[in-house]
């Protein structure tokens, strides 16, 4: 594996979540018609990255840094999306926080310390992968089921499941 993959991967998966609670305020903004103000703040916090990034790495040479650019980025670009849902749709920011943040930060917490965990006391072998792999995916499973959904999108998903079964039979 090369030498940065590893922690590259792990910012861009950080950037990843962030940009997956973004999501719900683009289609909101869209629906609102108001776009200009939206767009022309989000375009030029989209773009920054690359002038900072370049910037940064004439000044120190660390590549990890380009990620951490992006994801600070995407973070503020988050906020500013927010700031300006609350006055496009009047978007409440505790509401938004105890329904979005506060379920990722939990399945989060819950579950990141076991595959660390895990590949400390495992080996570095194939079949040690596809375990934590198996092991961290029932986990999270689990944890966004308990602790993500609430209570009408565990009942959907139990329907849904139900209906399959069912359909199977």
């Amino acid at each position: 594996v090369p030498e940065h993959t590893v922690t590259f991967l792990r910012i861009i998966l950080m950037v990843c979540m962030v940009n997956a609670m973004a999501n719900s305020s683009i289609v909101a903004a869209g629906a609102t018609g108001r776009l200009k103000k939206y767009t022309i703040i989000n375009a030029t916090f989209c773009l920054s990255p690359l002038p900072l990034s370049y910037v940064v790495l004439k000044l120190v040479q660390i590549p990890e840094l380009v990620f951490v650019i992006l994801l600070v980025v995407e973070i503020m670009t988050l906020a500013s999306r927010l700031i300006l849902m609350r006055s496009m749709i009047g978007l409440s920011m505790n509401g938004y926080a105890k329904a979005v943040f506060l379920p990722n930060f939990l399945v989060v917490a819950s579950t990141a310390w076991l595959p660390i965990c895990l590949h400390a006391v495992l080996k570095d072998k194939f079949v040690d992968t596809v375990t934590i792999c198996l092991i961290s995916f029932l986990a999270v499973g689990t944890s966004i089921y308990l602790l993500g959904l609430n209570t009408s999108e565990r009942q959907l998903v139990n329907k849904l499941i139900k209906n399959k079964i069912l359909k199977k039979q």
